[in-house]
């Protein structure tokens, strides 16, 4: 296939004059060209979507290609990039190099395809916040209940829950965390607690009576223990009667 650009040539040409045919040798040059137009990118953050990340570096592929065809991109303080000149119908992908300070850089590339419109294609890239993801498991000493309620807290705030029971594997997967709070920038701490235990860690599960204990830190995960206390039963002494005289003197 012709590429954009490059250079077709005519190599000869046939015509017909009073029955004969005549094949005249030709090398005419024709510069290919195929339309184009402009596709704009806007980039910002999840924070604040009208707030444009300057200083964001791409390079552009196009689709089926190993080496980029356009190097360099970079936003500029309003948070825009404008890619010049792409092959009408063509897929390009557009890959991040460098994601702005406190942001996480994508794990895959912008796929678009260059359309054929007279009015403005724009390209809206957001950037987000690192994430990350926290494991709770549930293990019983003793006596297994039916299931058990968990809390996420962040800096000491409940902000999730989650139902542990044997048809979930006694697990469960907290996804899409902060890392670092938006208003100061501080790493969040999680944290987890077991619903309904008292101030000595103590919960009563299905008329059980249970031990509630956390294992782990956030990087590791997190194990909730269980240990069932079995019932303790009382004995209450029999009572007898006996007369009493008192003698004065």
């Amino acid at each position: 296939a012709i590429e954009d650009g490059e250079k077709a040539y005519n190599s000869f040409a046939i015509s017909l004059n009073r029955g004969v045919t005549f094949v005249e040798a030709l090398k005419t040059e024709v510069q290919v060209v195929y339309p184009k137009r402009d596709v704009t990118v806007e980039k910002t953050g999840e924070d604040d979507p009208k707030l444009g990340l300057e200083g964001v570096s791409f390079d552009l592929y196009m689709e089926g290609r190993e080496e980029p065809v356009k190097t360099g991109l970079v936003t500029d303080r309003n948070g825009h990039l404008t890619l010049p000149s792409l092959l009408i119908g063509k897929t390009y992908r557009l890959r991040e190099l460098t994601a702005p300070e406190g942001y996480a850089l994508p794990k895959e590339d912008v796929i678009f395809t260059v359309e054929e419109s007279s009015e403005a294609q724009e390209l809206h890239i957001v950037n987000y916040r690192p994430r990350r993801e926290i494991s709770v498991t549930k293990a019983w000493e003793g006596n297994t209940g039916d299931s058990a309620e968990i809390l996420l807290l962040a800096d000491g705030t409940e902000i999730d829950r989650a139902v542990l029971a044997k048809e979930n594997n006694w697990s469960h997967t907290f996804i899409g965390l902060r890392e670092k709070a938006p208003e100061t920038g501080a790493e969040i701490s999680y944290t987890i607690k077991e619903a309904g235990t008292d101030e000595t860690g103590r919960l009563r599960i299905g008329g059980s009576l249970y031990q509630s204990s956390v294992e782990g830190d956030m990087e590791q995960g997190f194990t909730v223990r269980n240990k069932w206390i079995p019932d303790q039963t009382v004995l209450t002494p029999a009572k007898r009667n006996f007369p009493v005289h008192k003698e004065w003197q």
